[in-house]
Parts: structure tokens; C-alpha cells; sequence
């Protein structure tokens, strides 16, 4: 905690947080949002007083509120990130609901922009999946194969529902509800091309004895 925080008044202090927090989070339950904005606005002008050392009693405090909403008014940002932040507080030395209502809507668009980029990614991510699969790379149809190979040769009357239990069953491979897939290459095959691969495995097998 700064120096300064710590010369600051204890109920200063509580109000402040209470204040701030009615202004991020709009869901205080006695008040409406135009009692938020006129106590966001009573904060900013509490904030300034203190800063000089002048209560709220005093004859001289209203000068320094008129001279913060002045500020506030005027308030200039050369970060384009705090493009936003600048409209609203510009927003508040005039008026501090309108500052808040804009607050309110802005928080809420980064909210749906955040589910919409999650959405996006998910189906980006389905879909990679998809052509992967539909489109394995000659690694995958070289692993699926000698795998295939391998359980023909040991059981040559092998079916294709045997023959998916044992990819089942190899500690090499997991089973979805449609797609094998090899846990270190992550190269994928889908369950319903397990018996025509398995019928052209056979026929190898058969031309080579």
C-alpha cells in the first residue's frame, strides 16, 4: 500500500471502495444507477478535496468540484487502448449516468466479444479435427495399417467389431464415439473405414501366402 493511501482517512477509504465497486459491478440492490452515478461522481469529487486538503464543508470545495468536472471534461489520452476510458470519464464531468450507462454497455461488449472469440476458436478447433480426419496424413493411414496388419496376422478371421475391441484394448490407440485415435502421433482413423481397411489387410495377407 503507497503513502499515500495510508494518509488517507479511514472512512474515506471504506467509501472509496464502496463507490469504485458500485461502479464496476452495477449491482447494488437499494440503489439505481442514477443513485451509482451520483455517488461515482461524489467520489471523484471527495478524491480531488482530499487531494488538497479541503473537506467537504469547506467554501472552497465547491470551486474544486466545478474545477474537477472541468478536468474530467477535458480529460485526453494518446493511448489509442484507453480510447474508451477517455470517452467516459469525458463523459462523467457532464454526466456522471450517462458516463455510467456507458460503462455498463461497453463491459457488457467485452463480454459477448469474449464468448463470441471462444466460440469461434471451438469451431476452428472442430474443424481441424474433421479435415484430419477426413483427410489423414500418410503417417496415420501407415500406423492404422501395420496396426491392422498386426491383429490380421494374429487372427486371420478377425471381424470388424474384434477387430475394434482390440484397438480398444491396445494401450497405443483410444476409441471415440467415431474416431481411433494414436495417443503420441495423435493421428486419427475413423471407426466406420475399419472394415473396408480390414478387408484389404486380409487380402494382403492372402496374396502373400
Amino acid at each position: 500500500m503507497s503513502d499515500q493511501a495510508n494518509n488517507e482517512p479511514f472512512w474515506f477509504r471504506e467509501e472509496k471502495k464502496r463507490i469504485v465497486q458500485n461502479f464496476i459491478d452495477q449491482e447494488s440492490k437499494h440503489k439505481t444507477l442514477e443513485d451509482d452515478a451520483k455517488d461515482a461522481a461524489d467520489w471523484l469529487a471527495q478524491l480531488s478535496r482530499l487531494s488538497q486538503n479541503v473537506t467537504k464543508a469547506n467554501s472552497e470545495s465547491g470551486g474544486i468540484d466545478a474545477k474537477t468536472s472541468l478536468k474530467l471534461g477535458s480529460f485526453k489520452t494518446k493511448n489509442p487502448r484507453d480510447a474508451v476510458m477517455q470517452i467516459i470519464l469525458n463523459q462523467m464531468g457532464h454526466n456522471p449516468l450517462e458516463a455510467l450507462e456507458l460503462f455498463q454497455t461497453h463491459e457488457a461488449q467485452k463480454k459477448e466479444d469474449l464468448l463470441l472469440k471462444e466460440s469461434q476458436n471451438a469451431e476452428e478447433t472442430s474443424l481441424k479435427m474433421s479435415n484430419i480426419a477426413k483427410k489423414p496424413r500418410p503417417e496415420a493411414r501407415k500406423i492404422f495399417s501395420e496396426a491392422i496388419t498386426k491383429f490380421v496376422s494374429r487372427e486371420p478371421q478377425i471381424t470388424p467389431k474384434e477387430l475394434l475391441q482390440r484397438f480398444k484394448d491396445d494401450e497405443d490407440f483410444e476409441v471415440g464415439d467415431e474416431l481411433i485415435t494414436h495417443i503420441t502421433e495423435r493421428d486419427v482413423m475413423k471407426i466406420t473405414a475399419l472394415s473396408m481397411s480390414l478387408s484389404r489387410a486380409k487380402k494382403k495377407q492372402k496374396k502373400f501366402k
